[in-house]
């Protein structure tokens, strides 16, 4: 069967933190496709043409000067060769699967464009969370209520689809700011309607300041009343406030917030019009760039690769266990970002033992800490209680690096299935505690060059997230696992799993960490800070809880698996910030 051709459209400006991340979800959601991706960077000053070059199957287009998204746009439609164009930005995150929802939307005949459903991602202030969100679900309400009807369905810009047939049809000016509803426009005046696709979700980060959404929103309505139909647009923003109040009615005093504001950004966008002051070239919003602003635990872990699917790996698990001579049993388990699967097996002679696959680009492998962790962690002091690893094999496919990692079976069951430990009856005994303490005592003296953590990170994260207001130097350094949390730990006997990213780091991380995935539970708290008290109550110490703390409510802010942790680490953190200031 032949594959279906598809372009993926990507303008960008100044991108170097997010554009790596939305690259590997566009790859791993259109690797079944005969895929084009092009990047239009228009004026870009950072790394963003450098990281663009490393990734493969990447179509980079650069303009020295930043001329606008309208320029960006023609060039990605003249260079387009795919029968369906999808266009998105360098500063989202994509859904699961939602490439394929928007691609086969349009397998209709009948179906020429179709655009996904906007989603808000979470983030710091609650408020301006909400905010957001409330807008988005008043666009889902509009959008689904419009969705098949013969009426004019403003498409978003983050991710709509376009059967190449209707490129010909769409004459943009470089002057246009909403290229979104100037394009949803002229096909309509074609008899061309959206198709919603409401499973094909993108998720944004909006405004996080609200000098920010103001300034956004009346950007946006200034785009929409440049148009001499302002008329159809109009009419969206009335049945737009419709749907705000449908979305917002169980919160009147919210919603009635939220309309006071689009009032004031409707009379400041129509007063900047009316006087001529319409850049085409925004101003870049900078709190609306989801890796700039919200730290993800995962990207700790990610190995820099274009992601594959499950396909892959599973015919690569299936590949490597029939040349080892090795039978697959029970479940199958993938990590996060689907570069790594794992199940137990049984070998000829009926002994359990465990198979990993993963994969990485070959490009990377060299700077890659996680690629060798395990196989470095073979040389730690036996006495441990973790995996021994009993064989590797390595392979290449297509600029890709395989790894198989064959260990010994580990029978008790983790802690937790995930990094935080919810059930409290499963809270581990004092005599498991004093044996990890003694563990991490032996890990600690371990010589290695391999590099867990960074003073330059350190002070990053705890001054994005907390303060700069203090000096956030650590003096004690020592070996440490690097993501010990209640995932990677086993009882009633103690194991300890997952040594991707150990190295060298703050010689208190490890019990840091336990504590930030245990802050909502007091019994553990007092547990671990009772265990650790040498090594957490210093100022050491508490300089890495706080980096610790800073990682993990950025996961809670961004999961809502660990919602709860949320307020408790704030509490921690604001004690231990008071507690380092006192000490200036």
């Amino acid at each position: 069967m032949t594959k279906k051709k598809i372009t993926i459209g990507i303008p960008v400006y100044n991108e170097e933190a997010n554009i790596r991340r939305i690259l590997d979800q566009v790859i791993s959601q259109t690797n079944k496709y005969d895929t084009q991706i092009i990047i239009v960077s228009s004026g870009s000053t950072d790394k963003t043409n450098e990281i663009v070059r490393s990734v493969r199957s990447t179509q980079l287009i650069i303009e020295n000067e930043r001329k606008g998204k309208m320029s960006a746009l023609k060039i990605i439609f003249k260079e387009s060769k795919g029968d369906i164009v999808i266009m998105t930005d360098g500063d989202i995150v994509l859904g699961d699967n939602c490439l394929s929802h928007l691609i086969n939307s349009l397998d209709k005949i009948d179906t020429l464009a179709a655009t996904a459903r906007v989603v808000s991602l979470k983030q710091k202030s609650r408020f301006m969370y909400k905010l957001s969100k409330l807008g988005c679900d008043a666009w889902h309400h509009l959008r689904k209520s419009k969705d098949g009807q013969e009426l004019f369905l403003y498409p978003t810009g983050y991710l709509y689809a376009l059967k190449s047939e209707l490129l010909g049809r769409i004459k943009l000016n470089d002057d246009i700011i909403n290229e979104d509803g100037c394009i949803g426009l002229l096909l309509y005046k074609k008899g061309i309607r959206f198709k919603y696709v409401e499973n094909a979700i993108v998720k944004v980060l909006f405004p996080q300041t609200l000098s920010e959404f103001v300034k956004q929103k009346i950007r946006t309505r200034m785009g929409r009343r440049q148009y001499t139909d302002f008329r159809f647009f109009s009419r969206v923003e009335k049945d737009w406030r419709k749907s705000l109040y449908v979305a917002g009615k169980k919160c009147l005093i919210f919603f009635m917030g939220y309309y006071l504001l689009d009032l004031y950004c409707r009379i400041c966008a129509s007063y900047q019009v009316h006087n001529s002051q319409n850049p085409h070239i925004w101003e870049t919003i900078t709190t609306t760039k989801p890796t700039n602003n919200i730290m993800k635990y995962q990207e700790q872990k990610i190995l820099p690769m274009a992601q594959q699917d499950r396909k892959d790996l599973l015919a690569s698990l299936v590949h490597i266990t029939n040349q080892l001579g090795i039978t697959p049993q029970g479940g199958l388990f993938y990590n996060w970002n689907d570069t790594t699967i794992s199940s137990k097996a049984l070998t000829d002679n009926n002994t359990n033992v465990w198979i990993r696959v993963q994969c990485a680009n070959n490009s990377k492998i060299d700077n890659n800490n996680a690629w060798n962790g395990e196989l470095d962690a073979h040389s730690i002091d036996p006495s441990i209680s973790k995996p021994q690893l009993l064989d590797h094999v390595d392979w290449d496919k297509g600029g890709t690096k395989w790894r198989a990692l064959l260990s010994s079976y580990v029978s008790e069951p983790p802690c937790s299935t995930n990094p935080h430990l919810v059930n409290s009856n499963n809270i581990p005994s004092a005599i498991w505690f004093k044996k990890l303490k003694k563990q991490l005592d032996i890990l600690s003296q371990h010589k290695t060059n391999r590099v867990a953590i960074t003073q330059d990170k350190v002070s990053e994260t705890i001054k994005k997230v907390f303060s700069d207001k203090f000096d956030t130097s650590i003096s004690s350094w020592t070996t440490i696992h690097g993501d010990l949390h209640w995932g990677n730990l086993t009882q009633p006997e103690l194991n300890i799993l997952d040594w991707e990213m150990w190295g060298k780091g703050p010689s208190n991380y490890d019990p840091a960490l336990l504590l930030a995935f245990s802050a909502d539970n007091p019994t553990l708290v007092r547990c671990l800070k009772a265990t650790f008290k040498e090594l957490l109550n210093t100022r050491d110490g508490h300089l890495t809880q706080l980096f610790a703390l800073a990682e993990v409510l950025s996961i809670s802010r961004l999961d809502d698996k660990f919602a709860s942790l949320e307020k408790p680490i704030q509490k921690m953190a604001n004690d231990l910030m008071k507690d380092l200031s006192k000490k200036l």
